[in-house]
């Protein structure tokens, strides 16, 4: 019998690498976390809305 992917170790993955993104591009600084601030508002505005992130020009 297969079984398949388990859906909690999938989520914990999603959220394991995106915590790798985040600390990744606030340890490269300012300029970095304002551009992937500024990607996130673009590419998924209901996740900036409910994050509250606002695009760095508009600051």
């Amino acid at each position: 019998m297969l079984i398949g992917p388990n859906p909690a170790t999938f989520e914990y993955d999603k959220i394991m690498s995106a915590r790798y993104v985040i600390d990744l591009v606030r340890h490269k600084g300012p300029g970095a976390c304002s551009y992937l601030i500024e990607k996130i508002c673009e590419l998924d505005p209901t996740l900036s809305q409910f994050l509250n992130l606002r695009t760095p020009d508009l600051v």
